[in-house]
């Protein structure tokens, strides 16, 4: 039998290529856990740039950023499809001011989902296939740009700002490597001066709504009970939406758990196959549907089909 060897010039390439890869990925993780590090204290105030995919194709708009710890302001400038609207948060509770309705909806802070996928990723196998490059510059100072490249998740690109480790720029990337979705900072002031009411919202004749108060509103419109999960379940109520079509009598309830699990309930005022369900939420969803007094009501959500069937239980009046 013969034993054959690679050429040790060849050898010592390839595991410098190896050790290079793994110092590379090590360089990314690194990054991305000192932006994650850093969330809590980061301050500036910039102008951004979002981007977005829907069913109307591209769109995007500017947002003009406060942030000062856990505190941030958004104001949406003139010329965006939002404008006038505001959204303040304190680290525990978020205000969103709609001045189409004078109304200030108050809703609870919830991690940043993107955030928990980098906190997973820097903790599994898959921190192999990161990598990070020269970015170049963005808003004006330099960046380290770090890539992922998915294979069950989407791919993204990361453009961090060394010096305060913050994100200047995201692109996040579909199956066909399309962009999907993205931010890129046009200004950022390291330096900011704030003062007392740049993070109070106060609106002159504005109501103030909460989930539940909206929950109420669509049942009483829509003639359906207002059915809700117990607080017992520890999933607090973050939306109610409604579809935008009149002919379609159905609630949907956005619920949140501490450990970042998400469920989506659905009163309905008509019998609907609970699988169609599955487009209103994203990544891999389980459905269980039953009913209360005649009234079809469904779950989904990222957890097996028996603790959606036992959260089913407490969904109550």
């Amino acid at each position: 039998m013969t034993c054959r060897w690679l050429p040790i010039p060849l050898s010592i390439a390839i595991v410098s290529a190896a050790v290079a890869q793994g110092s590379d990925a090590q360089r990314a993780a690194d990054l991305i856990r000192a932006y994650i590090n850093n969330q809590s204290k980061t301050r500036f105030h910039g102008e951004r740039e979002v981007t977005f995919s829907g069913s109307k194709g591209s769109q995007s708009h500017v947002e003009v950023i406060r942030k000062d710890g856990v505190r941030v302001r958004v104001d949406f400038p003139a010329g965006s499809p939002f404008e006038g609207q505001i959204i303040v948060e304190n680290g525990k509770e978020r205000r969103h001011y709609l001045p189409a309705r004078n109304e200030i909806r108050i809703q609870p802070v919830r991690s940043d989902r993107f955030v928990q996928r980098l906190k997973r990723l820097i903790q599994s196998s898959d921190v192999s296939r990161l990598t990070v490059t020269d970015g170049g510059e963005v808003a004006g100072m330099p960046t380290q740009m770090v890539e992922f490249r998915g294979q069950r998740e989407p791919g993204f690109k990361l453009w961090i700002e060394p010096k305060s480790k913050l994100i200047v720029k995201r692109q996040i990337y579909g199956p066909n490597q399309e962009i999907i979705g993205g931010y890129t900072f046009r200004t950022l002031n390291f330096k900011p001066s704030f003062d007392g009411i740049d993070f109070g919202l106060s609106v002159p004749g504005a109501k103030t709504t909460r989930p539940s108060d909206e929950l109420a509103r669509a049942a009483s419109k829509l003639g359906l009970p207002a059915l809700q999960l117990d607080r017992s379940t520890k999933f607090t109520l973050e939306f109610v939406r409604t579809p935008e079509r009149k002919e379609a009598k159905v609630i949907i309830q956005g619920y949140f758990r501490a450990d970042d699990v998400q469920v989506t309930l659905f009163i309905l005022g008509q019998d609907v196959n609970p699988e169609m369900l599955k487009r209103f939420a994203k990544g891999p969803v389980k459905t269980y549907a039953w009913k209360v007094n005649g009234v079809q009501c469904v779950l989904t959500g990222e957890v097996g089909e028996e603790e959606l069937q036992r959260l089913s239980t407490q969904v109550k009046a």
